[in-house]
């Protein structure tokens, strides 16, 4: 066997706005890699032309029934590594919440034009463009519904459960304030921000957001 057929391969989103490109993509992964485990970012939940669906939300768990038929894991699942030891890979849902619907946790940086002069979308900001979204509940504080607590959401089961070996967790966008400035610190620092996140060793990102 070639190397990478004993091998887990972690896709933590951005492969294509595309369907049909996105089934290719992990087709050819699941027929190289032992296990492929994969969660969308916010490019897979553009919408385009060809897509017959409402909105970004029905596209999203559009893509998780394609993957379950793959064979490609969007929940958590304990892996064995070459030496023996069990792993579990757990992927975490993730959105970043934009000023105009959570100015306390997001993590935007005002520019020469404010948000509240010109919206994200009228600062050619692609989401606001290509994503489109149903309605989301207002909070019991009376606050309207944040993208990013609706993706945090996702993950209550998959974080609130007990794990019997240690933890990978990886999303498409930074889970924590707190880790945003890991990129400009040396790997010491990076380790003890991660250290953070209570119980998970490790967590790999693509990248972070900061509009």
């Amino acid at each position: 066997k070639q190397w990478y057929q004993r091998r887990v391969a972690i896709t933590a989103g951005d492969i294509s706005d595309d369907i049909s490109r996105l089934i290719e993509t992990l087709t050819i992964l699941k027929n190289k890699y032992k296990e492929v485990f994969f969660i969308p970012g916010n490019h897979e939940l553009w919408l385009n032309n060809n897509d017959p669906y409402p909105n970004s939300l029905v596209k999203l768990y559009e893509i998780v029934r394609h993957c379950k038929h793959l064979g490609v894991h969007t929940e958590p699942r304990k892996v064995r590594g070459v030496d023996g030891s069990e792993v579990w890979i757990v992927p975490l849902y993730s959105w970043y919440a934009g000023p105009e619907d959570d100015p306390r946790n997001s993590l935007y940086v005002p520019g020469k034009v404010s948000w509240k002069e010109q919206s994200l979308k009228e600062m050619g900001w692609s989401d606001a463009f290509f994503c489109k979204w149903p309605s989301l509940r207002r909070r019991s504080s009376g606050s309207g519904g944040s993208l990013a607590q609706l993706f945090a959401e996702m993950n209550s089961d998959r974080i609130n459960r007990d794990y019997d070996a240690p933890v990978i967790s990886f999303s498409h966008f930074v889970p924590r304030a707190e880790l945003m400035k890991a990129s400009c610190q040396d790997e010491l620092e990076i380790a003890q921000e991660r250290s953070v996140m209570v119980g998970i060793p490790c967590h790999v990102v693509v990248y972070q957001v900061k509009s």
